[in-house]
């Protein structure tokens, strides 16, 4: 092993050959890639794509910016106020699921080779030396394949290579909280969406944990997500480097920071007297700071020419547009036909089984492989077309649909509670999350996601556009 600075070799020796030798290049948020790449798009919001709550665009492609990162410039969109109850009432009429017919293994005795690993493999034989470096050997008993090299590989010397110091490899660890995620996603800035399901497996390996780290982000405004018009998300990228006011006056630093560049803005606003607090994720990249007046925390952002977000969750609500005009962007497709489908029903807010897929509503469709959510309006449902969107757009779809909201709000506790699975779409969940800069919190009790800190003027913009 030898270090070239920051970087590591790993090489694998037999005397002085060098059999395998492998370069690990060690970056952080304080080296990451060139902003200014042609790779780079950096994607915002477009006010003339209908879609724009749910997806960015590079800016090359933008007609009418009107939200980049958390920062806003478009015009307000009234609405009218909805009626909502206080207290989540879906718990207690749950649907039962239909029963599911289950898959018997058999039990794997003790002393079986997938026990023990000691397989019985038969291999080939040879009367002269083989054509191929490779054979296939099959276990007797299991039916395991394994490859072997049939002749070894005479290793190539390397020339003029650099003296090679022994010793134990350096502590490391792999990518195992939303810190490392943060910041892995920080030092590489941009990527496709099979670049951020890798990084985020290392967390979690999970499908579940990916979308879940993708919304999460997106609704932190650490990064912007670019989708496709079926709304599969194809590439993310940083979101601007911002400071967003929160109600309380605390500011969180959201976006793309440096460790350098956040050290030096936590540093100036301790020497002005202010305070600095962790986020729930339990992350320095989403610092909270406060505790100074607006004018001096506005002078200690632009002298480190950091962008700010002022009431910036409600600057954004009063933005966002009606979910209904949302709705005129997603194409029409087909209504596949299908034998099985689960509908969403409203009242319990649960997916059961549904023998025909002529009403209007939200839909899930599920194979071996994927499941595909659906939503159809009246109009969809007599022209036999339907709406292929994200799961918890659906949802809210048919609720608006049927006229029958899945938001709870309580003014005295100032919690937004949708159930389980609900959770508000894109840039509406990101002006929810602005107002505390924490993500919505589980509440078993009630089966709910609770958006917390949302003032009654908030919650009766998002309640109104998503119900319109």
């Amino acid at each position: 092993m030898s270090e070239e600075g920051e970087d590591i070799v790993l090489s694998l020796r037999r005397g002085n050959s060098v059999l395998q030798e492998l370069k690990v290049r060690v970056r952080s948020s304080d080296s990451p890639r060139d902003a200014t790449l042609p790779d780079f798009a950096s994607l915002c919001h477009d006010a003339e794509d209908r879609l724009w709550p749910l997806t960015a665009v590079p800016f090359a492609a933008v007609r009418d910016l009107i939200v980049d990162g958390i920062v806003c410039s478009g015009e307000s969109c009234e609405v009218g106020e909805v009626s909502v109850p206080r207290v989540p009432d879906w718990v207690g009429t749950r649907v039962p699921m239909a029963e599911q017919k289950m898959l018997r293994v058999p039990a794997i005795d003790s002393n079986s080779c997938l026990i023990t690993g000691k397989h019985k493999m038969q291999l080939p034989t040879f009367d002269k030396r083989p054509r191929h470096p490779w054979m296939y050997g099959t276990c007797s008993e299991c039916h395991i394949s394994k490859r072997y090299p049939t002749w070894p590989r005479k290793s190539k010397e390397v020339e003029n290579r650099q003296s090679v110091r022994k010793g134990q490899l350096p502590p490391t660890t792999a990518l195992s909280s939303w810190p490392d995620l943060i910041e892995a996603v920080t030092c590489l800035g941009r990527g496709t969406y099979s670049d951020f399901r890798f990084l985020a497996r290392q967390v979690e390996d999970s499908a579940f944990f990916v979308r879940h780290a993708l919304t999460s982000l997106d609704g932190l405004s650490v990064i912007e997500v670019e989708r496709d018009r079926e709304l599969r998300p194809i590439s993310w990228e940083t979101a601007p480097t911002c400071a967003a006011e929160l109600p309380d006056g605390g500011w969180i630093l959201t976006g793309h920071w440096s460790r350098d560049l956040r050290g030096s803005v936590l540093d100036d606003v301790e020497a002005a007297g202010g305070w600095v607090r962790a986020t729930p994720l339990g992350s320095a990249s989403l610092a909270v700071v406060g505790g100074v007046s607006p004018i001096d925390a506005g002078e200690i952002f632009e002298g480190h020419n950091v962008e700010v977000a002022p009431s910036a969750g409600l600057t954004l609500a009063m933005v966002l547009p009606r979910l209904s005009e949302v709705l005129k962007g997603v194409v029409a497709v087909p209504m596949p036909s299908v034998a099985e489908a689960l509908f969403f029903d409203l009242g319990s807010a649960q997916w059961r089984p549904i023998s025909h897929t002529t009403l209007p509503g939200a839909y899930k469709i599920s194979n071996r492989f994927k499941d595909t959510y659906l939503f159809r309006s009246r109009e969809d449902a007599s022209n036999g077309t339907a709406r292929r969107v994200l799961p918890e757009l659906a949802k809210h779809l048919a609720a608006m649909s049927a006229a029958r909201p899945i938001v709870r709000y309580d003014p005295d506790s100032e919690l937004l509670r949708v159930p389980a699975g609900c959770e508000l779409p894109g840039l509406f969940a990101r002006s929810a999350i602005m107002c505390s800069g924490e993500l919505p919190q589980f509440e078993a009790k009630s089966a709910s996601l609770a958006y917390p800190n949302i003032s009654a003027e908030v919650a009766g913009l998002l309640i109104g556009k998503v119900m319109s």
